[in-house]
């Protein structure tokens, strides 16, 4: 394809889309609109709430010191091999 005919195709493809929020809500309605809004809410939120007990800890040097891992049921060597 030559040049010129690609800069073509690729003008007419981007006039024909929509920029900014309203291209991603384009076609649906005023509810599913909202559940979205209060989706990225509660998502927000979950990561304000991680970042605040991360730094909590960190602050307070109380960090997860686990010295017993019973996930398995197996134990560690207790000697050399």
């Amino acid at each position: 394809m030559e040049f010129q005919s690609f800069v073509a195709v690729s003008a007419s493809f981007l006039s024909m889309q929509a920029y900014g929020p309203a291209a991603l809500t384009t076609g649906l309605t005023s509810g599913q609109r909202k559940q979205i809004a209060a989706w990225l809410t509660v998502c927000a939120g979950w990561v304000f709430a991680l970042v605040c007990v991360g730094g909590a800890t960190r602050l307070t040097r109380s960090g997860l010191s686990m010295t017993d891992w019973k996930f398995t049921g197996e134990h560690r060597p207790q000697n050399e091999v």
